[in-house]
């Protein structure tokens, strides 16, 4: 069951939320493997979350790359949401744009990262318009990636930024259509503010 209110944030903006339940089977993910991220994601399941906990040398997004391709489909949506990336990850991300890897993309983040980093804020939003997708910033602090493909519906929770450092992170990535348009909806909410 989902339920979802709105909250006023600052200058009379609000944003939903609410709270999702629902029952998958759980499959958990221990990466504390001599500070490595070793993972093959494996075979996407309906309706199962794969919780993991992995000491991350690398970027957020090759890890939602894996489980883009462990889905062997192309994306037909994505909605990115995250405080703050760098060119590098905003490179890779515009590559699968320009390959046909995702064909709808939206990208939300922090307002600190718009304020504190406006010159490439600006770029990104100029790179992600030139290709006809959305670029919106709020009081954001959420780590979320949404996509589907022809035959699934991803949700990508974490606690890393699209930011490449070395950190322990954790993630869970389920497959549920429930959860999916939980978030799409108050996603796509804040989108169209």
């Amino acid at each position: 069951m989902g339920w979802m209110a709105e909250r006023k944030l600052v200058d009379n903006v609000t944003a939903p939320w609410g709270i999702h339940q629902h029952t998958v089977d759980i499959e958990t993910i221990n990466l504390m493997t001599h500070d490595r991220f070793y993972w093959k994601v494996p075979r996407i399941q309906k309706e199962t979350a794969y919780h993991c906990t992995a000491f991350l040398e690398h970027d957020f997004w090759q890890r939602i790359r894996e489980v883009m391709m462990a889905t062997a489909d192309p994306v037909e949506e994505m909605i990115i949401n995250t405080w703050t990336l760098k060119n590098e990850q905003t490179d890779a991300i515009m590559q699968d744009l320009d390959n046909g890897h995702i064909e709808d993309l939206a990208v939300m983040t922090g307002i600190n990262f718009k304020n504190k980093t406006g010159d490439r804020y600006a770029r990104i939003l100029e790179r992600l318009d030139e290709r006809g997708k959305q670029l919106r910033s709020f009081m954001n602090h959420a780590k979320i990636c949404i996509f589907t493909t022809p035959r699934y519906h991803i949700t990508i929770e974490g606690s890393a930024n699209l930011w490449g450092h070395v950190a322990v992170e954790q993630f869970t990535v389920t497959e549920s259509m429930s959860l999916f348009y939980f978030h799409k909806n108050w996603m796509k909410h804040m989108l169209n503010r």
